[in-house]
């Protein structure tokens, strides 16, 4: 049997546990602000592969 060097299942896990401290001893309002900033991050590093995919207009 092959040895995994790489598992998915339990890399997931991880970032999970990774986010859950980081938010943990967050206030509600602290906890939203950090997901919005995240999204508006991920958006932004998106917008680029969005923005060639643009159909072109008439």
């Amino acid at each position: 049997m092959k040895n995994k060097s790489l598992d998915c299942v339990e890399m997931k896990h991880k970032g999970a546990e990774a986010v859950y401290q980081k938010v943990a001893s967050l206030s509600i309002e602290q906890q939203l602000e950090y997901w919005c900033k995240g999204s508006a991050s991920l958006r932004q590093q998106m917008q680029p592969a969005i923005d060639k995919k643009a159909p072109a207009t008439v």
